[in-house]
C-alpha cells in the first residue's frame, strides 16, 4: 500500500478494500468504519456497538470507554489537570484505581508525590492517608497503608547494593558448607560497645535509642556487621546517592543473627565450664 502524505487542515478519505474495508473520514455508514476526529471508533459487523471510544474532551480528559452496558461508562481515564493539581490515569471497574502525582503549589509537602490509590481520584494527602494510598515521595521514600501488625512468616531484608527486597529464611534447604565456628569467635562478643544515640533525621524526634554502631561492630569482628556502598549522607541522615566517598563496601548496620549467635555461643561455654566447676 503507498504512503501518501497528510498536510493540515486538509480532508481526506481513504479506503482499503481486502478481507475488510477500512474508511477512514467516510459518511458511507454501510461499512464498517474507523473514524478520525475528536473521537475514535471501532465498530463491525460483530461489533453491536462501540468496543473502544477514544476522546479528549475540554476538562483535559482522554477516555477509553467500554461497549454500552447499561450505562456506557469509561474503562480507562488519562487526566491532567492545572486547576486541580493531578495528572493521573484512572481504571475504573467495580473497584475503581488511578496512579498518578499531584502537582498543586498549595500541597507543598506532597507536592510531586506519585499515587496508587483504591479510589477514582488521588489524595491530597498521599503521605498520611493511611487507608487507601501508596506513595513514594520525590525524596525516595516509600509509604504504605494499613501495614498489617500480625507475626507473618519471614522478616524482610534490603540490600542497598541492588536495592532489592527480599526475605530472611534460616532453613537448612538453602544453605551448605555447615560448620560449627571456632570457639574464639564467641570471645569477640564481649567487646561489643552498646551505645546510646540519637537519630539524625528529624522524624526520630531526638529520641534516645540503644544499640551499637556499624562500624565499631565491624572492628569487633566482620561477621557482626552488614555491609553496603559507601554512600555519603546529609546534616538529616538522608542518603546522597549522587555522592560517593569511595568505591569501598563499607559497614552499614548490625547483623543480628551473627550476634545473637555468637551470645548463644558463649552462654553454652560459660554453661560448660559452670558445670566443670560444680563437678570438682
Amino acid at each position: 500500500m503507498a504512503n501518501i502524505s497528510i498536510d493540515a487542515g486538509q480532508t481526506y478519505r481513504f479506503a482499503r478494500v481486502q478481507n475488510n474495508t477500512i474508511i477512514l473520514g467516510s459518511d458511507n455508514h454501510s461499512h464498517a468504519e474507523r473514524t478520525i476526529g475528536n473521537k475514535l471508533i471501532v465498530s463491525g459487523a460483530n461489533v453491536p456497538t462501540n468496543a473502544v471510544d477514544v476522546f479528549l474532551n475540554t476538562s483535559g480528559y482522554v477516555r477509553i470507554q467500554r461497549p454500552a452496558v447499561g450505562t456506557n461508562s469509561s474503562m480507562f481515564t488519562i487526566a491532567n489537570s492545572s486547576t486541580d493539581g493531578y495528572c493521573f490515569m484512572r481504571f475504573d471497574g467495580i473497584n475503581d484505581y488511578c496512579m498518578g502525582t499531584f502537582n498543586d503549589d498549595a500541597l507543598t509537602g506532597n507536592q510531586g508525590d506519585f499515587q496508587l490509590r483504591d479510589s477514582t481520584n488521588l489524595s491530597t494527602s498521599p503521605r498520611t492517608d493511611g487507608s487507601t494510598c501508596f506513595s513514594f515521595s520525590r525524596d525516595k521514600e516509600f509509604f504504605l497503608p494499613n501495614v498489617d501488625s500480625a507475626t507473618g512468616t519471614h522478616y524482610l531484608k534490603w540490600d542497598s547494593s541492588t536495592r532489592e527486597v527480599t526475605y530472611a529464611s534460616s532453613t537448612q534447604k538453602i544453605k551448605k558448607n555447615i560448620i560449627s565456628p571456632p570457639s574464639k569467635v564467641y570471645d569477640s562478643i564481649l567487646a561489643l560497645q552498646p551505645r546510646y544515640f540519637e537519630m539524625k533525621n528529624p522524624k526520630d524526634d531526638n529520641k534516645q535509642f540503644l544499640s551499637f554502631i556499624a562500624e565499631e561492630t565491624a572492628a569487633v569482628s566482620p561477621q557482626f556487621a552488614t555491609y553496603g556502598p559507601d554512600w555519603a549522607y546529609d546534616d538529616t541522615g538522608f542518603q546522597k546517592e549522587e555522592e560517593m566517598l569511595s568505591d569501598k563496601q563499607v559497614p552499614m548496620d548490625i547483623d543480628e543473627r551473627a550476634i545473637i549467635a555468637a551470645l548463644v555461643g558463649k552462654v553454652q561455654q560459660l554453661e560448660q565450664r559452670l558445670q566443670q566447676l560444680e563437678s570438682q
